[in-house]
């Protein structure tokens, strides 16, 4: 969000934007953006390995090169696990690189096979494009992190797709801008009202979440596995 943020800044700046890329100077205040909220967060290897995969990637747009792969992955789990080798037993590390990884392996198939489009897309071609992609999205990070689930809590979110598909939309449209104005106001205590909006913003995502889990069969016990 800070980098596209950024970009557009630069970029509608039309004598900076002819002369230069609007994207580096992007990257690096999205680098330091990431980094600051790495600090600030508490440092959970989730948000290491999206912390380093972040740093790969804009990297690559300072060096005109494309890091979204599955080398950027492995880079961040080597960190992740020389910085905190004990979390390759955790829930949250393995959960989390598992989504990732079978989101890269999606992404990079699609990316060969998906059909040319003719023209630029409408709004409708964006609006089914975003549908599908979260959808999309929703359905891999299940699968591939339904089984530790299983193994770890012993429960499955039966209806985790309908949550994600509900709660994604406020939560990228609402929660996170507000949230990015609030910290960018916070230094000057200006960052009320912005608060006020992302709360607002947040409680609707915890009221999908309560109503998804309230559902009949919405968790499904699992046996736990043998010692």
């Amino acid at each position: 969000g800070v980098y596209m943020a950024a970009r557009l800044v630069f970029a509608v700046i039309e004598p900076y934007a002819r002369a230069h890329d609007p994207r580096k100077p992007a990257a690096v205040i999205a680098l330091l953006a990431a980094t600051g909220y790495l600090i600030l967060s508490g440092a959970a290897v989730s948000t290491q390995r999206a912390w380093v995969m972040a740093v790969v990637v804009l990297l690559g747009v300072l060096l005109d090169r494309r890091a979204f792969s599955m080398r950027s992955l492995a880079l961040a789990e080597l960190v992740v696990v020389i910085l905190a080798p004990e979390s390759v037993v955790e829930a949250g590390f393995q959960m989390s690189f598992a989504a990732v990884a079978a989101l890269i392996a999606v992404y990079e198939v699609w990316m060969k096979i998906k059909p040319e489009r003719l023209g630029a897309p409408g709004v409708i071609d964006r609006a089914v494009d975003s549908m599908g992609g979260l959808t999309t999205t929703s359905v891999v990070a299940g699968a591939a992190t339904g089984a530790f689930a299983a193994f770890h809590f012993q429960r499955m979110a039966a209806y985790g797709l309908i949550a994600n598909i509900a709660a994604m939309p406020v939560f990228t449209f609402w929660v996170r801008p507000a949230g990015a104005v609030a910290l960018a106001l916070a230094p000057v205590g200006l960052d009320g009202p912005a608060l006020a909006v992302m709360d607002a913003g947040l409680r609707i995502v915890l009221a999908i979440a309560h109503w998804t889990a309230g559902l009949h069969g919405a968790g499904v016990s699992v046996v736990a596995a043998d010692g």
